[in-house]
């Protein structure tokens, strides 16, 4: 659900007819209060890598609940695309997925991992570890001859790979809101002890 996956998603749908498909879930990412922060935050946060990156200034608004055509689970095939088989990989959010294609022994991770300095690591944010850490086992015990990453291509993703991914990966959450929790509390303890 982040900007630099699905921000385009609708308008996408309105120019070509795509399907959107999505990991089943009983609500919206960005719901509630919480939801409309997050919102803004990743909409910020994709402002200042895109700023970092030397892109062209664009207008990154999108709608934050995403009307999906096709609602998926865990083994399912892609709809139009049954060679692909859907892949629980939640852990980054609680609703990511990869898909995987037996054949050709390849699988796309989204944003399962990122690839930062020739190492593959865990993305930000990462709300919840442990499931992180299971998915992570997930994809490598697929014993795929290709793995995809969404912001870098193919990768080796050999078991040197997987622990480097697990060894770094954190084991509490971080997230948008812990981050900032921790930057405040820094910051006010450093100006009460100035007193």
């Amino acid at each position: 659900m982040h900007p630099d996956h699905a921000g385009a998603a609708h308008r996408l749908k309105k120019l070509t007819g795509a399907k959107i498909v999505s990991r089943s879930h009983h609500k919206a990412w960005y719901s509630g209060a919480d939801g409309i922060l997050m919102h803004l935050t990743d909409l910020f946060l994709a402002r200042y890598m895109a700023n970092r990156m030397g892109k062209p200034k664009r207008n990154l608004w999108y709608q934050r609940k995403l009307m999906v055509d096709h609602a998926v689970t865990d083994g399912d095939a892609v709809p139009m695309f049954e060679d692909w088989q859907v892949i629980d990989t939640p852990g980054h959010t609680d609703r990511d997925i990869s898909v995987y294609n037996a054949k050709y022994s390849t699988v796309y991770v989204a944003d399962l991992m990122v690839e930062v300095k020739k190492h593959l690591i865990a993305p930000f944010p990462v709300f919840h570890p442990n499931q992180y850490r299971r998915s992570v086992d997930k994809v490598y015990n697929l014993n795929a001859k290709s793995v995809l990453l969404a912001h870098r291509g193919p990768v080796e993703f050999d078991e040197v790979a997987k622990n480097h991914i697990l060894d770094t990966a954190p084991r509490r959450p971080v997230t948008h809101w812990r981050v900032t929790k921790i930057k405040l509390n820094s910051v006010l303890k450093s100006m009460w002890s100035r007193r």
